[in-house]
């Protein structure tokens, strides 16, 4: 039944309307056009390298020669740990892939995301630090950016959901919810007949990777996860790196407010998992399931992929199980892929 629910949820996403909201801002926008952001690239060390950083004369140095001949070369002035926190596991973990293949689970202690001059081209520096053999591969600081279409051309019409609405009449359940009736995809992916089966358990958590989620919306206010090990109280009370995480995190301005600010990612949370049967708004395809919200998207819809990468690893580090990802983007990060490699190792990938 769990693989018939997770059926839902991925037909339920390549059927609903997204749309984004138009916000400028100059320094994002500049990121999509040209790809990456300015300026930063992402490199991972080999597991069995140790990279001293330092800084002297406002330059980044590692201890490692041909590493820092390079470094000085680009004026790297700065450095950090994209995965804040992250240890070198000594178990091995690995993931066994639909098509039968295996692979170990990624490291991420190792993973740096290196500034350096905004004219400067990261793609060459890229190409330089993945030819040293202490370096696993470096990758420009690429842009991705949220999935959607517009109602003009993407809604269907009156007489087509009221056929929709039809085709699940009288069969399975029906939550009193107000705009159930309107809900035409839900009949469409035979919800309602799942649902007199299994409505969904509290033990599912599904972050909602995207431009955050607003946890005070009637319909989902009582469906936010809440994290069991923080307090606020200004401090970091599990250990997990994020000062006062106690919903979720704002990757994109380093907080722990990932309220929405675009409306997208809100969207997501209620197809998902809105609160259903208590008599207001929609139905949600998991009547149990949580919502971790992560915000990994500016208001504008882009992001960049360390925010992304280290928006995935968070969840699967702080329980999620189930991940949501309405994004997209016209080139391959390395360090995305490796997160949802570690996400996939905890749960489905909803893509």
């Amino acid at each position: 039944m769990k693989r018939a629910i997770i059926v839902l949820l991925l037909t339920l996403y390549s059927v609903s309307f997204l749309r984004a909201s138009d916000v400028n801002n100059e320094a994002y926008e500049l990121a999509m056009e040209i790809g990456h952001k300015p300026g930063e690239v992402i490199v991972k060390f080999r597991d069995d390298v140790t990279p001293g950083f330092t800084k002297t004369n406002g330059l980044i140095s590692t201890g490692i020669p041909g590493v820092d001949m390079r470094l000085q070369q680009w004026l790297v002035s700065d450095s950090r740990q994209l995965f804040r926190g992250a240890q070198k596991r000594t178990d091995v973990k690995v993931n066994h892939f639909p098509d039968g293949s295996r692979r170990a689970v990624p490291q991420f202690h190792n993973i740096f995301v290196l500034s350096f001059p905004e004219e400067f081209d990261p793609e060459q520096l890229s190409e330089q630090l993945s030819l040293l053999k202490e370096v696993e591969y470096a990758e420009p600081n690429i842009t991705a950016f949220i999935h959607g279409y517009r109602p003009e051309s993407g809604f269907l019409n009156e007489e087509d959901l009221a056929d929709y609405s039809l085709s699940g009449a009288g069969k399975g359940v029906t939550p009193n919810d107000p705009y159930y009736g309107q809900q035409w995809y839900l009949p469409e992916i035979k919800a309602p007949q799942a649902w007199s089966e299994l409505t969904g358990s509290s033990d599912q958590v599904i972050a909602i990777l995207d431009t955050g989620v607003d946890w005070t919306h009637p319909d989902l206010q009582n469906k936010i996860w809440t994290n069991p090990g923080e307090t606020v109280n200004g401090q970091d009370s599990d250990g997990n790196g994020f000062v006062d995480d106690i919903r979720g995190w704002d990757f994109v301005n380093d907080n722990n407010n990932p309220m929405d600010d675009n409306s997208h990612g809100t969207h997501c949370a209620g197809l998902a998992a809105a609160e259903t049967n208590n008599g207001i708004g929609m139905a949600g395809v998991s009547w149990g399931a949580k919502i971790m919200p992560v915000k990994i998207f500016h208001s504008n819809g882009v992001g960049y992929a360390s925010q992304i990468s280290e928006g995935i690893w968070y969840a699967a580090e702080n329980g999620a199980t189930v991940f949501s990802n309405s994004w997209g983007g016209s080139g391959e990060s390395i360090t995305i892929r490796l997160a949802l490699e570690y996400a996939y190792f905890h749960g489905p990938i909803v893509a």
